[in-house]
């Protein structure tokens, strides 16, 4: 569990939201009410619901660990993994992730400042390690390259798609739905609007397109198929830099002598395996910040 002042503070905070929150709604008007209100409530009921459920799940969340796997139970209920089941392994210098067969469920502890990491997270590190560890690197260690390990890219996040979404929700508010209300739409309106999707455009259809790439890892090196091919043998692969906010949320960028990058998320699946065989073909240290 996090430590009990981190607790205490999480339920402190949560209380306190979920106050406001209710003194805000208990203040709204009844009646005539008006799009802008609607949209304006929601917003708020958003933001402070999302605190008080975060704050919850921070004093709720616990580890058990036994012989045989680890189970995790949070305010969204209880995931659990037999150490046999364990299919993929992220060990980072201040995270550790686990997934099972076909990346579920998925597991991921972070080392975090000021309170805001599980006691005893170097402890369950070691336990974790001492249980996955050497079973999976020797797996990994006689995967046949020959046989071209594929990787594919992971589709758009639900964290994605609500940032594309929340901008689209803003761009028609702002240009449509509250110009009308107010009794000034004119064309200027839809032309702002229409300007605004195609500049949010090109973003949503260049993720879109990260998501059909795959990557290979062959005897000669690393190979990115589909979109913009590309690839970096393994004498010419001069570094891998690994940017880690937490487990499974981040990127792996290989980048070659010739200047060649190739950037891999973290939350795509077997990223674990993929950067262990990286490491092992190339012999580079990988460098985390």
């Amino acid at each position: 569990m996090f430590p009990r002042l981190t607790r205490a503070i999480a339920l402190g905070c949560s209380g306190l939201s979920l106050g406001v929150l209710l003194y805000y709604l208990s203040r709204v008007p009844t009646a005539h009410i008006h799009t802008s209100d609607v949209l304006m409530i929601g917003l708020v009921t958003g933001v402070l619901g999302t605190v008080v459920l975060a704050n919850l799940n921070t004093a709720i969340k616990a580890v058990h660990l036994t012989s045989a796997g680890i189970a995790v139970r949070t305010l969204f209920g209880t995931r659990a993994l037999r150490w046999q089941e364990v299919e993929d392994l992220l060990d980072l210098p201040h995270s550790l992730g686990l997934r099972g067969a076909e990346g579920r469920p998925s597991i991921g502890f972070a080392k975090g400042s000021y309170g805001f990491a599980l006691q005893h997270f170097e402890d369950l590190r070691a336990t974790i390690l001492r249980n996955v560890q050497a079973r999976l690197h020797q797996e990994w260690g006689h995967l046949p390259l020959a046989s071209e390990p594929t990787y594919r890219l992971p589709s758009l996040s639900a964290l994605q798609w609500g940032g594309y979404g929340g901008t689209a929700a803003l761009l028609v508010y702002g240009f449509i739905l509250l110009p009308l209300e107010v009794g000034f739409f004119g064309w200027e309106c839809v032309a702002s609007a229409s300007l605004g999707g195609l500049l949010l455009s090109p973003f949503l259809i260049r993720d879109l397109c990260k998501t059909r790439r795959r990557l290979v890892i062959r005897p000669a090196g690393v190979f990115q198929l589909d979109g913009k091919p590309q690839h970096i043998s393994w004498p010419d692969l001069a570094s891998i830099h690994v940017r880690a906010i937490s487990a499974w949320v981040g990127s792996v960028e290989l980048t070659g002598g010739s200047g060649v990058r190739i950037v891999v998320p973290l939350h795509m699946s077997r990223s674990g395996e993929f950067l262990f065989l990286v490491e092992t073909q190339s012999d580079v240290t990988p460098s985390v910040g």
